[in-house]
């Protein structure tokens, strides 16, 4: 192997670390540029409640008053939005207690 030839070899070898290095630091820019988008939109789900529909209210009062066979009214509601991951096993063992613990009777 003649000097310029490895000359030529050890340059574009130092050419390959350089570009390396400059992608390395362009993906962990991007990794962080992705962790901050996505810390944000998760503290926007956490703030942002769903307000359910006119339609809906009346969908909820109808089926709920077919099923105790009395008239209710429903003050308020909201939609409940997973996380990533979906409820955490503790809200839903909460939710599960609550609406269990509700004695409902028919036809009063």
């Amino acid at each position: 192997m003649s000097a310029s030839t490895l000359d030529e070899v050890m340059a574009a070898v130092e050419r390959l670390r350089g570009e390396t290095h400059a992608m390395r630091a362009e993906l962990d820019a991007l990794k962080a540029n992705m962790a901050a988008l996505e810390a944000r939109q998760a503290e926007n789900a956490r703030d942002q409640e769903v307000e359910v529909g006119p339609d809906t209210l009346v969908m909820l009062a109808a089926a709920v008053t077919s099923y105790l066979g009395k008239r209710v009214r429903i003050r308020s509601a909201r939609q409940v939005t997973p996380g990533r991951e979906g409820a955490p096993a503790w809200a839903r063992h909460g939710r599960a207690a609550i609406q269990t613990s509700h004695r409902l009777h028919r036809g009063q």
